[in-house]
């Protein structure tokens, strides 16, 4: 009986890591700004969320830091930004040597036409799966951060 549940576990949890691999293949990872990719979308949306507490903008080693990514990615990303007119570069008035990023007023009109394509993407999903399933699948996943955030993931004993 116990291997027979380590089999049944094994055996979704295997189902869970094909589901995992298939994000990527679908709509969800597709930018709704034509000539921006989701990436630099993300940095946008966190840029924006952030200056709201740190009005002078944000350092690359800050973004690093939040997004838990390397200095020269977000450097490369910004770059790419800072070319479309999304963001722009200030001096820090504090320290003449740290650099400041901020969202412009045309990336803040792409970041919120970007809301309004995300919005209703989620409320196509929500029609699709109902408000029944919608409310259970958001439960799952807030538990699924819990586990990830709070590393019990590294429990490895398969006998339990």
């Amino acid at each position: 009986m116990v291997k027979a549940l380590a089999n049944t576990e094994e055996i979704l949890a295997r189902k869970l890591l094909e589901m995992f691999q298939s994000f990527p293949k679908h709509h969800r990872y597709q930018c709704p700004i034509p000539n921006l990719r989701p990436s630099e979308l993300m940095m946008l949306f966190h840029i924006r969320q952030e200056v709201l507490t740190a009005e002078s903008g944000l350092k690359v080693s800050d973004i690093s830091k939040n997004l838990m990514v390397s200095s020269p990615t977000v450097t490369q990303i910004v770059n790419k930004l800072v070319k479309q007119g999304l963001v722009e570069r200030s001096i820090d008035k504090d320290d003449r040597r740290a650099v400041r990023i901020r969202v412009t007023e045309t990336g803040e009109r792409i970041i919120k036409t970007a809301e309004k394509a995300l919005l209703n993407n989620s409320i196509g999903l929500v029609k699709y799966l109902g408000k029944d399933k919608t409310k259970n699948f958001i439960e799952t996943m807030s538990q699924v951060c819990t586990y990830l955030s709070e590393g019990l993931n590294n429990d490895f004993d398969n006998d339990k």
